[in-house]
């Protein structure tokens, strides 16, 4: 979670010696941020049994925080290309289907 807020932190950027991406670059490094929770949430849903429910919390608020990442690289004023778009948005899904939190409507 801290990996992605900094990649989307702009104030990261001014500081001396920072790393500098272009946004689709940020955009991409999420998007397998997601994923990789993703799989993180179905082991321990897989490692934990029944008892694996009470991690849902835990990857909503997860999912919501990375949702928050993405809508702010959304906002710079660099065009986002279509098909990376897309692969944010099934980042998303695969990340819903592995760690068993359903999509918000």
């Amino acid at each position: 979670m801290r990996l992605a807020e900094a990649l989307t932190n702009n104030e990261a950027e001014t500081e001396a010696g920072a790393l500098r991406l272009e946004n689709t670059h940020k955009l991409y490094l999420v998007a397998e941020i997601v994923l990789c929770l993703g799989y993180v949430g179905r082991r321990l849903r897989r490692a934990a049994g029944p008892e694996g429910k009470k991690f849902v919390t835990m990857f909503r608020e997860a999912r919501a925080r990375l949702e928050e990442s993405v809508q702010r690289l959304r906002q710079q004023p660099a065009p986002v290309p279509r098909e990376l778009d897309e692969y944010v948005e099934a980042a998303f899904a695969e990340y819903a289907r592995l760690a068993g939190v359903p999509e918000e409507a």
